[in-house]
């Protein structure tokens, strides 16, 4: 026991009332945030649910050209696009998106230093997207 306090050293009375002021700080200041700030996030989220509404009422108002660009100029997220580039972003998902199960069959290696080839490459492993599209639906 008298190892494990000296391993540790003494605390002073001066550190002691360093930590408890610092603690004291702490409860000072959530309480000080819980006064006068804890009605920001409620205000944010309120604010963050209109903007679907108000991108909406902004694309009927201006059309779907000029949305178009104001989305591209201020790169808002893909769900607030227009529905033109709908296609083009299913079409991109469709290609870059590839079953998961392609692990399946997989044999342990018999050997210490492993057998090459015993996992299929993926499909951006290919340069070719017919031959990703055949692999995964022919197999």
């Amino acid at each position: 026991m008298a190892e494990v306090l000296m391993m540790h050293g003494v605390i002073t009375t001066d550190q002691m009332m360093h930590h408890r002021n610092i603690a004291q700080r702490i409860v000072e200041m959530r309480s000080r945030w819980k006064a006068n700030f804890s009605w920001y996030p409620a205000a944010q989220l309120q604010q963050y649910s209109r903007f679907a509404d108000i991108y909406k009422e902004s694309r009927e108002r201006y059309g779907d050209a000029d949305f178009k660009r104001y989305v591209e100029m201020k790169r808002l997220r893909g769900i607030y696009s227009t529905d033109l580039d709908k296609v083009k972003r299913v079409e991109y998902q469709a290609l870059s998106c590839y079953p998961m199960d392609y692990m399946k069959g997989i044999r342990i290696s018999p050997t210490t230093n492993g057998d090459y080839g015993l996992i299929p490459p993926a499909h951006h492993h290919f340069c070719d997207k017919e031959k990703v599209k055949e692999r995964f639906t022919n197999a």
